[in-house]
């Protein structure tokens, strides 16, 4: 951003936020990693304990039977297949925490190596001094203190649960005391995990806010920044490619209004729509493949109807323009189809809705013609 002074109340472009994002200039939630890392190792926490205690009975006892043969070798040959079995039973534990610290950064959008350089303006005093005194300070402060106090409760409630449930211990077998605890153990660890997820996301909403705050241009800069950007061959081609696409949605409404459509009937579809005064039908919607299927769901959904011919269809797709009345040399042909629909029936037509109506042949011009052709 511009060092010039002035008031930043202007959002950035969206070219300028690509530029911040690809100098890794935007702020990060760095308790969202963490917490889903942690979120993940709770997931499998329990899997874990079970394997690794059917991996630890199996070999406490091959252990016992080594230590009862009295051979070295077999006792160091039993224990290195012991924690062998202990090893894989944490290792997909292992795999899981790496994989979500992978992917956690791609939760709040692209990832740039360039945030990992670094940068010498990190040694500013000054600087230093913000961050130290600034409100980014204060608000990591005021987590930590949150996080701990949050820690702090979730222990004393499970601690005080546990201490109720183990009042008569000494009357319960080894086992159910053992459940009691890790069932304990596993409830903090979880109270933990969404406690720390809840805070996370108010951190996401934090650093999101201070992240627009930072981008802010001034109203020079942003005047500036229009008019380079409309020479920009992406923002043209991406402008161009919204008003397209409102263009055509507009296009595909006008078809419920529309009288009938031509089709051809596969490739091609053209909407005309008459009023009386009008000097001749006007087409509201044209297109061909994808488009012309898109006209052919409109019409059938607002019941207008469908009518073939294929040599009309072909010549008012390639000579009508939307929104203008069709030419003279095809007010006959049109004629008949719109006298054509005029005369059905609203109840036959809901009856046999999406039937298309075959006029036969129509008499065309010569010179609107077209090649016959298999795809038509």
């Amino acid at each position: 951003m511009s060092s010039e002074t002035g008031e930043r109340t202007e959002q950035a472009s969206d070219r300028q936020m690509r530029e911040v994002r690809k100098k890794g200039k935007l702020g990060r939630s760095t308790d969202v990693s963490a917490w889903v890392v942690v979120a993940a190792v709770a997931v499998m926490v329990p899997m874990t304990i079970l394997a690794a205690q059917g991996a630890a009975t199996d070999s406490l006892f091959q252990i016992t039977r080594a230590a009862q043969s009295g051979d070295p070798q077999v006792a160091l040959q039993v224990l290195a297949q012991a924690g062998g079995a202990l090893g894989a039973s944490i290792l997909p534990l292992m795999a899981v925490a790496m994989l979500a610290a992978v992917a956690t950064p791609f939760l709040q959008g692209p990832v740039t190596f360039r945030s990992l350089a670094p940068k010498f303006d990190h040694f500013n005093p000054v600087s230093a001094a913000q961050k130290i005194l600034g409100p980014q300070a204060w608000w990591n402060a005021a987590k930590a203190l949150a996080k701990s106090a949050a820690v702090g409760l979730l222990m004393y409630w499970v601690i005080q649960a546990v201490a109720t449930g183990l009042m008569g211990a000494g009357l319960l077998p080894l086992e159910a005391v053992t459940s009691v605890v890790s069932t304990a153990a596993l409830q903090l660890l979880w109270f933990s995990v969404l406690a720390g997820l809840v805070m996370a996301a108010a951190d996401v909403f934090v650093v999101a806010k201070r992240n627009r705050k930072q981008t802010k241009v001034t109203k020079d800069e942003a005047k500036r920044e229009h008019k380079s950007s409309d020479g920009d061959p992406l923002v043209k081609s991406q402008r161009r490619s919204r008003q397209l696409s409102m263009s055509r949605n507009r296009m595909i409404s006008e078809v419920s209004s529309a009288d009938a459509v031509v089709v051809n009937p596969v490739h091609v579809a053209v909407a005309l729509r008459y009023k009386e005064g009008d000097a001749a039908p006007v087409v509201v919607a044209a297109g061909k493949g994808e488009m012309a299927a898109r006209i052919r769901e409109r019409a059938v959904d607002a019941e207008v109807p469908l009518v073939k011919n294929i040599g009309l269809a072909w010549m008012m797709h390639d000579h009508c323009r939307i929104g203008a009345p069709v030419p003279e040399e095809l007010y006959g042909a049109v004629a008949v189809v719109i006298a054509f629909t005029l005369k059905l029936d609203a109840k036959l037509m809901r009856r046999r809705r999406g039937r298309i109506h075959d006029l036969g042949d129509l008499r065309l011009p010569e010179g609107f013609q077209r090649p016959a052709s298999p795809d038509n």
